[in-house]
């Protein structure tokens, strides 16, 4: 059974984030031992990183605004350059169509990056960062930036699960239909799909994997774990000792278990049991 593509959503403000954090972010997903390609649409002359740094300084002084919305979107294993575009382009035109009614049918325009990772060691682990601007450009107030009204609604209720069904119809529509496809966002949701089904045992199976997969340490955590200072919160804790241990092997030469597994449930398959599945903690931890 094929692992669900996941995708997360957070926002970067004035209020939540240090001065220039967004700025950076911008920066740090364009490093180029990771970053295939890059998109982008409706940016002002400079570049996306001199952009993403005029808006901060814009609304710096308005710490309820968001200065960009932050998508990171997973791809299929083994996904191609191409492949990675075309899911790319059906996403972003998706939520372009969000908000179009029949009074007013044309798609919104608004700022955007994208940024696909593949590449060093994210080669086994493709993914996709977004960096969106949620202004319609053809509304803004004469032509000033950062006047425009809504374009796609990302601080709407129920707004991340709408990116999760786009980013699932854009990986469907690539790849087609099938067994072998990507037909949810998360494990959370398999097993919820598998509870209402009646299926317990495919719902305490997708529960253990949502639990023992390994959560993504940013470049602030990293550095905190590479300096041997302790990690109390629980969800990091597994993730935090995997990459500590490959840390030490690989950079100062000590021989550790950098991959200490979880043992998971036997997955149900046409009413036989599998082999037992075995995630490792030290997969896909640190980019």
């Amino acid at each position: 059974m094929t692992r669900p593509v996941t995708l997360s959503h957070s926002r970067i403000t004035a209020r939540t984030h240090a001065p220039r954090a967004a700025s950076r972010w911008i920066a740090y997903i364009q490093r180029s031992n990771a970053c295939l390609a890059t998109f982008s649409a409706h940016l002002e002359e400079g570049g996306e990183r001199r952009f993403v740094f005029d808006r901060e300084a814009a609304l710096s002084r308005q710490p309820h605004r968001r200065i960009v919305d932050r998508v990171m979107g997973t791809f299929v294993a083994g996904t191609t350059p191409e492949e990675a575009a075309a899911v790319v382009e059906r996403f972003v035109g998706s939520l372009a169509r969000l908000r179009a009614t029949a009074a007013d049918p044309a798609p919104r325009r608004f700022p955007f990056v994208a940024c696909v990772h593949a590449l060093g060691r994210d080669a086994g682990n493709p993914h996709a960062h977004f960096a969106f601007v949620d202004e319609d450009i053809d509304t803004r107030v004469g032509g000033e930036p950062h006047t425009g009204r809504t374009a796609v609604g990302f601080a709407d209720i129920g707004s991340t699960e709408r990116l999760r069904e786009a980013w699932a119809d854009a990986i469907n529509a690539v790849y087609g239909s099938g067994e072998t496809l990507v037909s949810a966002v998360s494990y959370r949701r398999l097993a919820a799909r598998a509870e209402a089904a009646g299926d317990a045992e495919l719902a305490a199976y997708y529960r253990a994997c949502d639990a023992a997969k390994a959560v993504h340490l940013g470049p602030a955590m990293a550095a905190a774990v590479r300096a041997g200072r302790p990690v109390f919160e629980p969800r990091y804790r597994a993730s935090a000792a995997a990459y500590r241990a490959s840390y030490e092997a690989r950079v100062l030469g000590r021989r550790t278990d950098a991959s200490p597994g979880l043992d998971l449930p036997s997955h149900p398959v046409d009413g036989a049991r599998a082999q037992a599945r075995t995630i490792g903690a030290a997969k896909s931890i640190s980019r």
